[in-house]
């Protein structure tokens, strides 16, 4: 699972902080879903690391980016909608485990990175996270 990790984070967070050939990041519009009450928008991806993670696995995950970025303990609606829209993309289940980027620009020098664990029959998502920039990653070695 570390491996796993390691190499997921590498694809999205190396070297100027986003590689988008690499990665398929999406951008998402409440407007083009339809809703025209809400203005959601913005660019996002969903990537599947494992499914039934321990505590130990999620703390090195944690430990591995402590010294990343600023935590995060709150999702704006919007952020909280491109999630969604990104983990969308994938057939989830429950128990298994997402890093998500999310960012304004196709060509983003600073986001939010999140680590999601599918909850209540793919109904919800526990999560932890960090807004993170380009400046971050400079000397980030995992």
């Amino acid at each position: 699972m570390k491996i796993k990790f390691l190499i997921a984070i590498f694809f999205v967070l190396v070297n100027g902080f986003l590689y988008t050939q690499n990665i398929d990041l999406k951008r998402y519009s409440s407007i083009m879903d339809g809703d025209y009450e809400n203005d959601y928008r913005g660019y996002a991806v969903a990537i599947y690391i494992e499914k039934d993670v321990n505590d130990e696995e999620l703390d090195f995950i944690k430990d591995t980016l402590s010294s990343v970025g600023r935590d995060i303990s709150k999702l704006s609606n919007n952020n909280l909608w491109l999630c969604w829209k990104a983990l969308g993309e994938w057939d989830i289940e429950d128990g298994e485990v997402y890093l998500i980027f999310c960012a304004d620009s196709p060509y983003p020098d600073n986001g939010i990175l999140i680590i999601a664990i599918i909850e209540d029959n793919g109904e919800s998502f526990r999560w932890w996270g960090k807004f993170v920039s380009e400046k971050d990653f400079k000397n980030f070695i995992p």
